[in-house]
């Protein structure tokens, strides 16, 4: 399900919020907006639209919080941020 007035389930609407990263399931976001907050920040959502976190899958909960999904894939060394001085 997708839902037409969610910015999460459309992140293209948005051209200050860019896809990262992508996987089957879900996708890594970064807002332009949020990143004077805390550089390198941003969210790991669902392709598809739930109105809370017990109707996601186990695809999907594995790669929003508890899996080696996103998460693990971020952590690894090899996909650090490139610092502005290195690039």
């Amino acid at each position: 399900m997708v839902n037409d007035q969610c910015p999460f389930c459309h992140p293209q609407m948005d051209s200050k919020q860019h896809i990262i990263f992508e996987n089957a399931p879900c996708y890594f976001l970064q807002h332009d907006k949020e990143q004077d907050v805390l550089e390198g920040s941003g969210l790991i959502v669902p392709k598809e639209h739930h109105g809370n976190a017990f109707e996601l899958t186990i695809e999907e909960w594995n790669d929003t919080y508890a899996g080696k999904g996103f998460r693990y894939w971020l952590k690894q060394s090899d996909n650090r941020r490139i610092e502005k001085g290195d690039r």
